[in-house]
């Protein structure tokens, strides 16, 4: 939807010839109306998705053993999915700016059919066992099996032990394989590399165009697209040394093949040799964008570690306390950005779109009496080294991140509650990180929070 700020190109830029329109300063009256007269309004693009199922789903117990009833479900679903993406072009053609003046409408529609089964198999009365199968038939990308299996063994009251094993299958989304194609900018501020590689000047080249700035990349789907397919593993165990303390720890291992997303465009203007194939060019040699479509990019290796703890206390005089930390270590992620490429490590370093935490966690800390609760918590994350520019710079690194708040709550009656809370207690700022993968700069606004400390009061109703 364009509400204001976009206008017609031809119109524009008969306004600067004829000088209506300074584009170096303020507008006068007659500069403002006459924006007005060629501004774009209206819906600019728009999408329609439906999806017509049935599905039958049934289970019953078939046998008794040792640990319990041996229960059986099995189900079938047939789907249609069909997607419209529609672009307007009376006004779409007219503003370039927008990366939509190219786009065009596309559609694209399935059919799935899918079968599945679970047993849940008491083997004994302290050892479970799932099995399950699913079955997949989608006419545009193929058909797949996947099966899972999972064992959990309580030997005792305050140990229990669980894995599981299991394959898995993403079809690419009608819009990963049909959606319009748009000529966008680049994240990050980029030279091109034919006109001016390293930042210098060749011959012919424009540096407000072709130096330091957002490059153009052309983006939309891909029909060619085949399903990402994965295996995971896990194996852990929730202990309880206490009646009030439960620890769990479960190690997972995940690996997934023809990974869906786009190159980043760090990796494209990072290896022009390899992709010069992509960079379009237009008749007279200036840069039209880079090509960069949905795609199978190859494989992501990652493994690590999950660990929860809570602790409670009860019915104490001055109130009860809890403390709960949920954390993840991740011991490896790795990623190809294309099918047999090299393997980029990500884990406590910034490639290419985001970096991978070593550590994080969220910690909170709870007490509560008859009407009052308090709770104090924690969002924590390793530092990393900092994303690197295609321009060759000294690494930064990026601190590590932790943001507090605490909260107050009273409960006046059973239908009235008050909460007054300060965010961000510390008043923390944002480490610096050069990243250029989001349109903020000198913070990641994905991981932090700029806003400073803030206080907030919530009153809540029942009736």
């Amino acid at each position: 939807m364009f509400a204001g700020g976009y206008v017609q190109d031809s119109g524009f830029a008969a306004g600067v010839l004829n000088g209506i329109l300074n584009p170096f300063g303020l507008q006068n009256s007659a500069g403002k109306a006459y924006l007005e007269s060629v501004a774009l309004r209206g819906k600019v693009q728009d999408a329609k998705a439906t999806t017509t199922a049935f599905d039958l789903k049934a289970s019953r117990e078939l046998i008794r053993l040792s640990g319990g009833p041996l229960a059986m479900a099995l189900g079938a679903e047939i789907r249609h999915e069909k997607s419209d993406f529609n672009v307007n072009r009376d006004i779409a053609g007219q503003a370039g700016s927008s990366g939509l003046s190219g786009s065009l409408s596309k559609n694209g529609s399935r059919n799935i059919k899918a079968v599945f089964g679970e047993l849940s198999i008491p083997v004994m009365k302290k050892v479970d066992v799932q099995a399950a199968m699913r079955y997949d038939d989608y006419d545009d990308v193929g058909r797949t099996a996947n099966p899972k299996v999972g064992v959990r063994w309580q030997p005792s009251p305050r140990i229990m032990l669980r894995g599981s094993a299991s394959t898995g299958f993403r079809a690419p989304t009608l819009f990963e394989r049909n959606a319009p194609q748009s000529r966008n900018e680049t994240n990050n501020s980029l030279n091109d590399p034919i006109l001016c590689p390293s930042g210098v000047p060749q011959p012919g080249a424009n540096p407000l165009r072709d130096c330091g700035l957002q490059q153009f990349k052309l983006q939309g789907g891909n029909p060619d697209l085949t399903p990402e397919k994965s295996k995971t593993f896990s194996v852990g165990a929730v202990i309880e040394p206490a009646s009030n303390l439960t620890v769990a720890i479960d190690y997972w291992a995940i690996s997934l093949k023809d990974k869906i997303g786009n190159v980043p465009e760090l990796t494209l203007f990072g290896n022009f040799e390899r992709y010069r194939a992509r960079f379009l060019r237009n008749p007279d040699g200036s840069p039209f964008a880079v090509l960069d479509l949905y795609e199978n990019l190859g494989k992501v290796r990652t493994n690590g570690v999950d660990l929860s703890l809570t602790g409670t206390t009860r019915h104490m005089d001055y109130g009860d306390f809890s403390l709960k930390i949920d954390g993840t270590w991740v011991h490896k992620y790795e990623y190809q950005n294309e099918r047999d490429g090299d393997y980029i490590q990500n884990v406590g370093r910034y490639a290419d779109l985001f970096p991978i935490f070593r550590w994080k966690h969220n910690l909170s800390l709870t007490w509560r009496s008859t009407t009052w609760s308090a709770t104090l918590s924690q969002n924590f994350r390793t530092g990393y080294v900092d994303q690197n520019q295609v321009d060759p710079i000294l690494f930064n690194r990026v601190s590590s991140y932790q943001l507090w708040n605490l909260s107050g709550t009273y409960a006046a009656s059973k239908s009235l509650t008050l909460t007054a809370g300060i965010k961000n207690l510390f008043d923390r700022d944002p480490p610096f990180t050069n990243q250029g993968s989001t349109f903020q700069q000198g913070y990641d606004p994905r991981f932090t929070d700029p806003g400073g400390r803030a206080l907030y009061l919530r009153g809540s109703v029942d009736f």
